[in-house]
């Protein structure tokens, strides 16, 4: 039974290979990329990423491709290594999830900041903020060593 789903997993990787490879689907990708990336590149990525996650074989083709194409149009690869995108198989559907490099990443290219930066907050860090006519961020980080607390052996 497992060789049967292994062949059908690699049968459905296949047909994306061969959707995304494609003459119209190239001219699509390659029209909404930035010149910074090509299409053989994007497409080399989003193949890696099924690869990694193949419980994307199993959503709608139309989701998966709509979010390769916004992933396109927005200049971010979805690897999930460079926390650019993140490519989600939820309830059959592909979703996109822009990580906050991707985030960052489209900020600066917006051109409409002087700079941007992120940090995490952590348990135990003092972290205030306060919107309005005078905006602020606080955040001194607790001193560390960090430790991570086990919950029942997890």
């Amino acid at each position: 039974m497992a060789t049967t789903a292994l062949t059908r997993q690699e049968q459905q990787f296949k047909n994306i290979a061969v959707i995304l490879t494609s003459d119209g689907m190239k001219k699509q990708i390659a029209a909404a990329l930035p010149r910074n990336i090509t299409p053989e590149r994007m497409t080399r990525v989003v193949l890696s990423t099924v690869q990694r996650v193949p419980k994307l074989l199993e959503c709608e083709p139309k989701s998966f491709l709509s979010c390769v194409m916004a992933c396109a149009a927005l200049g971010l690869e979805p690897d999930g290594l460079l926390g650019q995108a993140y490519l989600v198989p939820f309830a059959g559907k592909c979703t996109l999830i822009p990580g906050y490099q991707g985030l960052m990443k489209l900020a600066r290219q917006s051109g409409e900041i002087a700079s941007i930066d992120a940090h995490p907050v952590r348990h135990g860090d003092v972290f205030e903020y306060r919107y309005g006519a005078d905006p602020s961020i606080k955040h001194v980080p607790a001193e560390r060593p960090y430790t991570v607390e086990l919950v029942d052996g997890v």
